[in-house]
């Protein structure tokens, strides 16, 4: 890797069209402008890609369709941001993190 900071991008939901799962061999087609959002990214930043998916699938996957990433892991790397469709921010707010917690959805589930 270079000496770019790092930034982690999960791969179900944020890099492909997931609606949920189906096995570990299904894993969808690319989001619509993932590639060109990874390229972007790409410039300024490592992309590491986060899955609880088998790495080397996710890896072939990101190759078929020419999607830029430095490594894909199941661990939690330093980076500078983690980009997921199951994140929440903390804001230091326990009461609003847990409000937001209990009415959390996905952008897929809405």
């Amino acid at each position: 890797m270079t000496s770019k900071p790092n930034v982690c991008i999960d791969f179900d939901g944020v890099l492909n069209t997931y609606k949920g799962w189906v096995n570990e061999d299904y894993l969808y087609e690319p989001r619509p402008g993932a590639k060109e959002f990874l390229e972007k990214v790409n410039k300024e930043y490592n992309i590491i890609i986060f899955t609880t998916r088998d790495a080397e699938k996710v890896s072939q996957w990101l190759r078929e369709n020419d999607m830029p990433y430095s490594i894909v892991t199941n661990r939690k790397v330093p980076a500078k941001a983690y980009i997921d469709d199951r994140a929440l921010n903390s804001e230091g707010s326990y009461d609003k993190t847990l409000y937001e917690l209990i009415n959390f959805k996905t952008h897929w589930e809405e």
